[in-house]
């Protein structure tokens, strides 16, 4: 996102594509205040939530930058009891993921591989004189749950 005050800050990959997709989809209704950025804790899901609660046009799903977020989320739509009408979706896929209630829908990130192929690399810039720079993009899967519902 831009900063007015500043230059560039840094932007989140996934914000970059799922704002892209948001725009360029046509059966998608995206609205920029809609986006809502903070830092990557339940608290925040939590607080960001009763926000989203107090407009009269709710969203049918809550995407979240991380699993921890997504559990604030759903704290916050249980309190409403609207934890059935709107889907959560997390990211990482934490261990605490699966045994939340409901369980989390999540998007897998491969963690453990990625830090691999960071160590392979590292290494490699260490034993190599020829330092050219590679840009690697490590795949991610959906991990259906119980926290997407259909839309009726």
């Amino acid at each position: 996102y831009l900063d007015d005050a500043k230059e560039d800050v840094f932007i989140d990959s996934r914000e970059k594509i799922y704002l892209d997709f948001m725009q360029n989809h046509k059966l998608l209704k995206y609205r920029k205040e809609d986006l809502y950025l903070g830092d990557y804790s339940a608290d925040n899901g939590y607080d960001k939530t009763k926000r989203i609660l107090e407009k009269k046009d709710l969203p049918t799903a809550i995407l979240c930058g991380n699993d921890v977020i997504a559990i604030g989320v759903l704290s916050a739509l249980r309190e409403a009891t609207l934890e059935k009408n709107i889907s959560v979706i997390g990211f990482n896929n934490t261990p605490m993921a699966q045994f939340y209630n409901p369980p989390l829908t999540t998007i897998n990130v491969d963690t453990k591989y990625k830090g691999e192929l960071a160590c392979q690399l590292l290494l490699n810039l260490i034993e190599e004189k020829n330092k050219t720079p590679i840009r690697i993009v490590c795949s991610v899967n959906l991990v259906e749950r119980e926290s997407v519902y259909e839309n009726k």
